[in-house]
């Protein structure tokens, strides 16, 4: 009985190397990805591949362009095939194998800034709570996932400030140059802070320290600042 075992090239062709056994001994029967019929219509012996006529060869399809669904975080395209991959710190590979579901089961909670308070909510609704009042003029923040905490601008008080989730230990980051501030970004696992004022993308470690700017003026009313924390 025939067996797939790999993928073989051999001078530019590829090619599917089957492992055949008998009672005897094991061979191996090296056969090309493509099939043509005696008509001349060709196509290729396995899926992930699809039949290019000007070349007369397989080519491998990339899935991660072409899958739908796709996957949910990552995808990599493998010869003849795909792989959908999770951030392991936080999430896992469901069942369906493109779906990442998380590792843990604590409830998700919605963070927002209005006018002068901090609230989160939570994703179902039921539940509404005050998290920060007593603030001037606030409109932007992020968390810190890694330390749980809150980092926010009172443009009002000109100052970048942050607290724990829970509410204790108030700390202010940053007095100065505040104004015209339109989104702030935390790197939490960088542990640096990016801040988006007027046309400037500004970067400084959490505690406020060797602020320095990465792009000046590149910008045209920007109003809001993300960051993607796995590639900083």
């Amino acid at each position: 009985m025939a067996m797939l075992s790999m993928l073989a090239s051999r001078n530019g062709t590829n090619c599917v190397l089957h492992t055949t056994s008998s009672k005897k001994r094991p061979s191996q029967i090296e056969l090309p990805l493509e099939q043509c019929d005696k008509q001349g219509k060709c196509k290729c012996r396995l899926d992930g591949y699809v039949y290019d006529p000007e070349t007369k060869k397989c080519l491998d399809i990339d899935e991660c362009d072409t899958l739908e669904p796709g996957c949910s975080q990552k995808c990599v395209n493998l010869p003849g095939s795909y792989e959908c991959i999770c951030d392991p710190s936080f999430y896992r590979l469901d069942k369906d194998n493109r779906t990442c579901v998380r590792n843990d089961n604590d409830a998700m909670w919605l963070f927002f800034a209005h006018g002068q308070s901090i609230w989160n909510i939570s994703l179902g609704g039921g539940s509404f709570e005050l998290q920060k009042a007593g603030l001037q003029k606030t409109a932007v923040l992020d968390i810190d996932v890694a330390e749980r905490r809150i980092y926010y601008a009172d443009v009002g008080s000109n100052s970048i400030e942050r607290l724990n989730l829970d509410g204790t230990f108030p700390h202010v980051v940053q007095k100065y140059e505040v104004d015209g501030l339109e989104g702030i970004a935390v790197d939490w696992i960088g542990r640096n802070l990016y801040t988006l004022r007027r046309n400037d993308i500004i970067v400084q470690n959490l505690d406020g320290h060797y602020r320095r700017s990465l792009y000046k003026g590149v910008m045209r009313l920007p109003r809001a600042i993300a960051l993607h924390p796995a590639k900083g």
